[in-house]
């Protein structure tokens, strides 16, 4: 029985069906809650409904038979975390993509669509605009990067703070960014294609190690990443260690503005893009996954 998290109130199914079956469990552990909401002041710690997921929590990592981890700093935290859990249960199997060739020189009407333009190298911010992603901080570093005339950042997506994000762009005439709703799939995997670095922001607030699963579509596109994040999670080390990008604070306005710099190389660009690839179909490929659920079975 394979699942993931979130929820974590499939509990009490997936202890039912394992009891009636016999059936392995397996794990995609995608998400770390209650303590996530706790974080971002959505749970209060030690409250009622805090202490009713954190049992639903305790429960579900008991009955799985194997737990996959996204990262390195994932895996240690739950470690540290659930001291009676068995440590031989669990694994890193990070978030994974069926990894498809890279595609260059793609010939799209979206520029004039959408009034990308066309000779400036485009930061793209792409999927949830909510708390979770530090939106707040996205503002902060894009405003403080309006001098750099070569660099525009694109923002595609939806969610709590699409709103807050556009009255700030038309409020405070930011000209060297651009917001797009939520788009049809074929359409935004176009729009990742003709963008040159991708962009990870976290909520600052954060004491879980998160790993974004729209990292996945940047490498899958050769582009390098800079990762904005809290201090717990690994993400960004991850990208500086293999070479595919930069990593700093939510709140380091000027590390990021000296990566939007260094990014304008194209030279740059393209090396740290195929060794993002590289690491995308040796580490985050679905037959990787596959492979490591497989061998415990």
């Amino acid at each position: 029985i394979l699942y993931s998290t979130p929820p974590i109130t499939f509990t009490y199914l997936i202890k039912r069906l394992k009891n009636a079956s016999n059936a392995k469990t397996y794990l995609l552990l995608k998400d770390i809650f209650p303590q996530n909401a706790v974080d971002l002041n959505l749970l209060n710690y030690g409250g009622i409904l805090y202490n009713y997921f954190k049992k639903k929590e305790t429960v579900l990592y008991s009955i799985s038979d194997f737990i996959g981890c996204m990262s390195p700093a994932n895996l240690n935290y739950v470690i540290k975390n659930n001291p009676n859990l068995e440590r031989t249960k669990l694994e890193v199997n990070p978030n994974s993509i069926e990894v498809k060739g890279n595609y260059f020189g793609l010939e799209t009407d979206l520029y004039i669509k959408y009034n990308i333009p066309r000779n400036k190298v485009i930061f793209i911010f792409g999927g949830n605009l909510g708390i979770p992603q530090g939106i707040d901080f996205l503002k902060i570093n894009i405003a403080y990067c309006k001098s750099i005339k070569e660099a525009f950042f694109l923002i595609v997506g939806d969610g709590t703070e699409y709103d807050n994000f556009s009255h700030w762009i038309q409020t405070e005439v930011i000209i060297n960014a651009l917001l797009i709703k939520e788009l049809p799939k074929s359409e935004y995997d176009e729009i990742i294609r003709l963008s040159h670095v991708g962009l990870i922001f976290l909520n600052p607030l954060f004491t879980i190690p998160n790993f974004p699963s729209r990292i996945l579509s940047y490498l899958q596109n050769c582009l390098p990443v800079i990762c904005a994040t809290d201090p717990v999670t690994d993400i960004g080390e991850i990208a500086v260690n293999n070479n595919f990008g930069y990593k700093c604070l939510t709140s380091d306005s000027e590390a990021f503005f000296e990566y939007v710099i260094k990014l304008l190389d194209k030279d740059l660009r393209i090396t740290m893009g195929q060794n993002g690839f590289e690491f995308l179909t040796n580490e985050c490929s679905v037959e990787h996954s596959y492979n490591k659920i497989i061998e415990k079975l």
